[in-house]
């Protein structure tokens, strides 16, 4: 999979003039869902159900129109856990976390690196804690994939969806 990243100043202006399409689907990391525009996706998290996704895009975007449509979610979500295809990414973040992100784009399916190196990596080896918060930021899993993301002693660490999902996502990677 191929990432093209692209940072803006703010959330608000991913969606600036056009809305927010967004669905959900079934993975195999449990439920998905998917927000994108024109210019690219700004959303992919994952659930335990369904519920309350909306709630949870509508605080991230307040100004943005929302339109809804699972099929296409479906869709573009098997595409991207394929890792097949160019996957445009719009992202609102601080620069440090836009760093991290880059960086996290870099790591090779099936290998992780830790927070440590992380940090040494983007040229903060002392910042190593807030690597891990840009990771639990991360408002693009598996595309930014910070699951790739491990402690210095490789063992997984924290996980914002969870740390079963995080070694079934390291698992599929290493198949």
């Amino acid at each position: 999979m191929i990432v093209e990243l692209e940072s803006v100043s703010s959330a608000d202006e991913i969606a600036q003039g056009e809305g927010i399409t967004w669905g959900l689907a079934e993975s195999p990391f449990g439920w998905c869902s998917l927000g994108w525009t024109s210019r690219g996706i700004s959303h992919l998290a994952f659930h335990d159900s369904p519920d309350g996704e909306p709630e949870a895009l509508r605080k991230r975007w307040p100004l943005a129109i929302f339109r809804r449509n699972d099929v296409a979610a479906r869709t573009e979500i098997l595409k991207i856990l394929r890792d097949s295809g160019i996957h445009r990414v719009v992202v609102a973040g601080t620069p440090f976390q836009i760093q991290v992100w880059k960086h996290l784009i870099r790591i090779p399916k099936g290998s992780v690196s830790s927070y440590l190196d992380l940090a040494a990596a983007i040229g903060k080896p002392r910042a190593v804690r807030a690597v891990g918060s840009a990771c639990g930021a991360n408002p693009v899993a598996w595309v930014i994939p910070c699951h790739r993301a491990v402690r210095v002693d490789r063992k997984l660490g924290g996980y914002r969806w969870g740390l079963d999902r995080k070694a079934a996502m390291l698992e599929s990677e290493s198949e």
